[in-house]
């Protein structure tokens, strides 16, 4: 890296020079990064002493730098204004080298796969799955429990080769991986060489462990004792060259790197739904969590630093714990402390981790070490929790939850297979832990900080899938169905779950998944002015099921900020690895009491960036300016230099549809439909007779309570009164169905809409199946599950009542002449504008509402129209009921979409006159939204 600095009258020829050195070696090494740097012109003029204070004032940006590298110029236009320290950060944060962190990856890359086939071809891999706790299935998953312990084998010895090379390693008989060569062998080249043994390398991680470093050690130490001792010099062997030729690269930016591998080999990951936070998203997520605990932490005392509390209850890889404690680190330089000095107490007390893999808590350790691997530490917090049935003293089947185990208020802390061992209490006490493992106890309100990315499935009825387990089909519940649990302990392990939180009446709930028991667990954690941070759905910020999450944050915390990416694929939605849904990140600090009625209610700062940034460096900056935007607009421009990288709204707590969202035409107009106003930007606002749907009626029931297809087992269709079959002729089916989408035929393009299906009453239930149609066999039904690319239409009318199903839940208005209006304002751009900006936005082009929430779907209310209009709105629906429309996200060049339009909000409410415009202009500003709103990433048509 170099710093390139000139006055910033001279930026060209400052540019023009970067550029050059970009094309330069330093000590035989390639520049990769250029930092420009500009002073102010009049320094030219000034003092040193004048310099120097204007340096050091508090907030002060005399400084302004840009980045040049072989990829480009960040920002893209423009200069970020800068403090001396914020300089340093830059400097510390670019100063990686990419290349040499790459050349890394690629030996851990194919050391890994050399090593783990060697070890699945040992015969051993089922039984070093088990010690992974991964299931092995050399068909569907080849290599991949081998290949995760070949990784795990090369970091203990590239931790154990840094050790060596420390001062004191000696006094601990710490040895450089090379002495490990004891045994002579002949080589397929016929040359003599000695490789590493089995004994020799565990007897020297046994000497590694008696002073600790367990989490790194204890797993690698048990998967090499299962080697095979003639297979095993050869695996060694392979794994030590990997490590000795990884040690040339920076080891914080490998264990990223094998944070990344790790996610992608975890085999059960996606029945637990737990994937793993990318570099620069949990940069972005730890800068903005750090700054919110800046404003009552002094980092120049080190008592101050040490007695900081960090916590991640699913910690994975480390990524979020390590990228904190960098974050603080940095905090603690600028201050004139040597962050090596407070490193042991950090790792013994202060950064607190806890996952229910073996190999996920090794790579934390390794990744909070990495900082400073020369500091001795004889204990730590990183806890490996038990997550299983489990036999206890007494010969009793207990069921074990990993770290939500803390959610019980009626024991001490959770088991922890290791850890801490100084000042720990040992297990097979009263207090809950078994068979020698240590408590670990981490008390209510005790963390400064609480940061997540939580495993997200769901324990429902629902979302459950089935499996072969021990010859027969089973029901799985994905959350607790990992490492092999048989069906009955997957029971007892939710069971145990459900009687934890059924005494709590916070986020919890089995709909929304398990994210919302982790954050009952940060909730609970978190001390008064503490910081909860952590990676959700982003149906965490609308979602009917998620109300208990909001309303939390409502009532116990300030400073709340929502991140969300605008996005146009599901890859560029996500903050983790692989989830396939969007996401967002949570920062909020808890308050010292509930917010009272007399209070202000909460406020939220809904920020959307276009693109998740590319970067550790523009993420931590893309954090300060988030952090820092306090303008007293609602709305505010993010910006990097001259460059638009997002937008910040605040609203209110049920704000959400304002995240992810691109434009500022699409974001005003969705703030406007939640306070009932019409924000049309060339116009004046306009009050909106806008009510939740469930206020003019009732929803229809949930499909698997009409019927279930005939094929269908267990428990999901014994409730159902009808069999799904086939419709008939039009008007021949006594129990008509509108259950499916199906846009491909055209069946959907018009607002009138056939049943596709009929039902057949199940044996024995006749009577049920008979007054369950003439309960809720209605004419408007509702589309639940909204693809905006393919679809038409939020709302469909049958000619005749008809039951709702999967796809189109049925409506019921409590006044049937409201059937027709509400069909033709669903249609309308407003109405699918609402749909859109009101539903769960987590998949690319969909936006869902649950049968649940439909009523709280905003509509404009039919009960303030005339007779007269509401006669003029039957006309037209029968009119404009066989228009056939274009799929939603094409409404900016649909013609019958457009003259709906007009023959709603001009002909029928009279819109263009509440806005003082004329017809024209209120349809020509229309246009502006309509087309912004179809440019939006999220449902945009693709070239």
């Amino acid at each position: 890296m170099i710093v390139e600095a000139k006055f910033d009258n001279n930026t060209a020829a400052l540019e023009d020079q970067c550029e050059e050195r970009l094309e330069e070696t330093v000590g035989g090494q390639s520049v990769e990064t250029v930092i420009m740097l500009t002073y102010p012109s009049d320094w030219a003029r000034e003092t040193d002493d004048a310099i120097w204070a204007a340096l050091q004032e508090e907030g002060g940006g005399s400084l302004a730098w840009a980045i040049l590298t072989h990829a480009g110029r960040f920002p893209e236009d423009g200069w970020i204004p800068t403090t001396l320290h914020g300089l340093a950060d830059i400097i510390e944060l670019g100063g990686v080298s990419a290349s040499q962190v790459q050349a890394a990856a690629d030996v851990l890359a194919e050391t890994i796969r050399k090593a783990g086939s060697r070890i699945e071809n040992t015969g051993q891999a089922t039984a070093i799955a088990e010690l992974l706790r991964q299931h092995h299935d050399p068909e569907a998953t080849p290599a991949q429990a081998s290949r995760m312990a070949a990784m795990l084998i090369v970091n203990a010895f590239v931790f154990q080769d840094i050790l060596a090379t420390q001062k004191g390693s000696s006094r601990f008989n710490i040895r450089p991986v090379q002495a490990l060569r004891s045994d002579l062998t002949i080589g397929a080249d016929g040359q003599e060489r000695l490789l590493p043994t089995v004994e020799a390398v565990c007897l020297q991680w046994a000497q590694i462990l008696k002073t600790n470093w367990r989490p790194i050690f204890d797993i690698a130490k048990r998967i090499v004792e299962t080697l095979p001792p003639l297979e095993a010099p050869l695996i060694l062997d392979e794994t030590v060259s990997g490590a000795r030729r990884m040690l040339s690269a920076n080891l914080g930016g490998v264990q990223d790197m094998a944070g990344q591998m790790f996610g992608k080999m975890v085999t059960d990951r996606d029945l637990l739904k737990a994937h793993y936070t990318r570099p620069e998203a949990a940069a972005l997520l730890s800068e903005m969590a750090v700054k919110q605990l800046d404003r009552q932490r002094n980092y120049g005392d080190p008592d101050t630093v040490t007695a900081i509390r960090v916590a991640d209850f699913a910690c994975g890889t480390g990524m979020l714990l390590s990228s904190v404690y960098r974050r603080i680190a940095s905090r603690v330089r600028r201050n004139g402390l040597d962050d090596a000095d407070v490193h042991r107490q950090m790792i013994e007390e202060c950064i607190i981790g806890m996952d229910v893999l073996p190999s996920a808590a090794h790579l934390t350790a390794m990744a909070v070490s990495a900082a400073h691997p020369d500091q001795i530490y004889t204990k730590s917090n990183i806890h490996l929790v038990p997550f299983r049935v489990e036999t206890n003293t007494k010969g009793m089947q207990v069921a074990k939850i990993g770290s939500l185990e803390l959610l019980d208020t009626d024991v001490k802390g959770t088991a922890s297979l290791f850890g801490r061992q100084s000042d720990q209490q040992v297990a097979g006490s009263p207090d809950g832990a078994e068979g020698g493992d240590f408590l670990a106890v981490i008390e209510s309100g005790s963390c400064d900080l609480v940061i997540m990315n939580p495993p997200y499935g769901r324990a429902t009825k629902h979302s459950r899938a089935s499996a072969t387990h021990a010859g027969r089909t089973v029901e799985l519940i994905p959350p607790f169905a990992a490492f092999g649990a048989s069906p009955e302990d997957q029971r007892a392990m939710a069971d145990r779950l459900n009687k934890i939180v059924k005494r709590s009446r916070g986020a919890a709930h089995g709909n929304a998944g398990m994210g919302s028991y982790f954050f009952d667990l940060a909730h609970a954690k978190v001390k008064s002015g503490g910081v909860v941070a952590l990676v959700l759905p982003l149906t965490s910020a609308t979602g009917k099921d998620w109300s208990g999450l909001r309303s939390l944050l409502a009532s116990h915390y300030d400073d709340i900020v929502f991140v969300g990416l605008a996005g146009a694929t599901d890859d560029e939605r996500q903050f983790s690895a692989d989830t396939g849904i969007a996401e967002t990140l949570l920062i909020a600090t808890r308050r010292h009491q509930a917010r009272g009625t007399d209070d202000e209610p909460a406020r939220v700062r809904w920020a959307s960036l276009d693109t998740r940034p590319p970067s550790e460096p523009e993420a931590v900056v893309a954090a300060r300016i988030i952090s820092d935007e306090r303008s007293e607009k609602a709305f505010a421009s993010l910006r990097l230099g001259q460059t638009e990288i997002g937008r910040v709204v605040e609203a209110g707590i049920e704000d959400g549809g304002l995240l992810a969202v691109k434009s500022q035409t699409v974001t005003e107009a969705c703030s406007g439909i939640a306070v009932g106003e019409l924000r049309l930007q060339r116009l004046a606002p306009a009050s909106l007779p806008v009510v939740p749907l469930g206020e003019l009626g009732e929803r229809g029931p949930y499909h698997l309570d009409v019927a279930t297809s005939r094929d269908s087992q267990g428990s999901k269709g014994d409730r159902a009164p009808f069999f799904i079959d086939g419709s008939g002729p039009p008007g021949s089916d006594p129990f008509p169905m509108l259950w499916a989408h199906d846009a491909v035929s055209g069946r959907e393009s018009c607002i009138e809409t056939h049943p596709d299906k009929a039902g057949s009453i199940r044996k024995g239930k006749g009577a049920t199946a008979r007054q369950l149609f003439k309960n809720w066999a209605v004419r408007l039904h509702i589309n639940q599950d909204f693809d905006f690319g393919s679809q038409m239409l939020a709302a469909a009318v049958t000619p005749k009542r008809s039951l709702g199903g999967r796809a189109w839940p049925g409506f019921k208005p409590a006044n049937e002449a409201h059937t027709e209006f509400l069909a033709l304002w669903m249609n309308t751009t407003l109405g699918l504008f609402t749909f859109w900006s009101t539903g769960s936005r987590q998949q690319k082009r969909r936006s869902i509402h649950t049968v649940t929430s439909l009523p709280l779907l905003p509509v404009y209310d039919p009960r303030s129209l005339s007779v007269g209009k509401a006669q003029d709105a039957t006309t037209l629906f029968e009119e404009a009921k066989s228009w056939k429309l274009l799929p939603a996200n094409q409404a900016d060049v649909d013609e019958n979409r457009v003259c709906l339009d007009r023959r709603v909000f001009c002909g029928l409410l009279g819109l263009p006159l509440l806005c003082n415009a004329t017809d024209d202009e209120f349809m020509e500003a229309l246009a502006v939204l309509r087309t912004a709103w179809c440019a939006e990433p999220h449902i945009a048509r693709r070239a």
